[in-house]
């Protein structure tokens, strides 16, 4: 899995957070990291290189990450379970989110209160309906969220936007997409630590708003694979192609959408499909085919663009 956001464009979140106050030369912005696993980890790592971000705490719910995070940025750094430490910090500016997408809305909602500068992993909510609350609030907070994925602002989407529009293609009328994986981790079956349980893992935090169930390691360190806790193959991977699309093309959002899926390979327990193909329908009149099939590699981020 790499990074896709790049430096430049974390330093769009430190920019808004330096505007909302006295800043001066060499001042830096104050950044706490809520959720350091496998992609918040990642995001650690890039924001420690963006010049002007200053790390002073971090959240996580298992015991190995608070302890690796250390290791990542220095011995002493105040780490938590609870992320509401977090935001009552007074010298937290702006916080990183990435956690899993049924907590995203809360802990962005609870950051904005507090006063902070959101940079929020995608999806940005676990549902439409999340979303439209979020974004309310997010205009009416004076505060900056800025959302991970970063396909549509690439360089290479900023030039077949170019492309696009001067009209030397003609009248593009289909657009092909598709994000194929033939792994264990590529279908999201991450290891489970040896040492995870009750004691290490605070599973109720995890649980959170969402629907009770038994302490189960898999299903923590697995939680993509669950509907209660993400949007499977639509927020995670489809998210990346919809995001390009709406780069290149000059469009917000698809006026009809149909979706066809299912559990092909993955027989583990999870719930959400390992193969899942979607029309997308879009004025002024193209559509977009995108798929994703955990079983084959074949074409793995494939995109064409069709015209008449």
């Amino acid at each position: 899995m790499t990074t896709g956001i790049s430096i430049t464009r974390r330093g769009a979140l430190l920019t808004a957070a330096a505007a909302s106050k006295a800043f001066a030369a060499n001042d830096k912005i104050n950044i706490a990291h809520i959720g350091v696993g496998i992609r918040g980890t990642q995001l650690l790592e890039n924001f420690k290189k963006v010049a002007g971000a200053e790390i002073v705490a971090a959240c996580d719910i298992y015991d190995g990450h608070l302890t690796a995070v250390r290791e990542a940025t220095r011995a002493d750094l105040p780490v938590t379970r609870d992320y509401q430490e977090i935001l009552a910090r007074k010298d937290v500016d702006a916080v990183v989110i990435a956690v899993p997408d049924h907590w995203h809305l809360k802990m962005a909602l609870d950051a904005l209160a507090a006063g902070k500068h959101v940079y929020l992993e995608k999806p940005m909510t676990w549902s439409i309906e999340q979303g439209v609350e979020l974004r309310r609030v997010v205009e009416k907070s004076g505060k900056v969220l800025q959302v991970g994925s970063s396909a549509g602002s690439s360089a290479a989407a900023l030039k077949a936007r170019e492309i696009i529009k001067s009209g030397v293609l003609g009248q593009v009328n289909m657009i092909r997409m598709s994000n194929n994986r033939n792994s264990a981790e590529g279908a999201w079956v991450y290891p489970v630590p040896p040492d995870a349980s009750p004691t290490t893992i605070d599973w109720a935090r995890f649980i959170g708003p969402a629907p009770k169930r038994a302490f189960d390691p898999k299903v923590f360190f697995r939680w993509r694979c669950w509907w209660e806790y993400s949007g499977g193959v639509a927020t995670d991977l489809f998210v990346h192609l919809l995001t390009l699309t709406h780069g290149v093309m000059p469009v917000k959002a698809p006026k009809s959408v149909v979706s066809l899926g299912g559990l092909y390979r993955w027989k583990d327990g999870r719930t959400v499909p390992d193969v899942m193909n979607s029309i997308f329908e879009y004025e002024p009149g193209f559509v977009v085919d995108m798929y994703v099939n955990r079983s084959t590699g074949h074409h793995h981020g494939h995109r064409r663009f069709a015209r008449v």
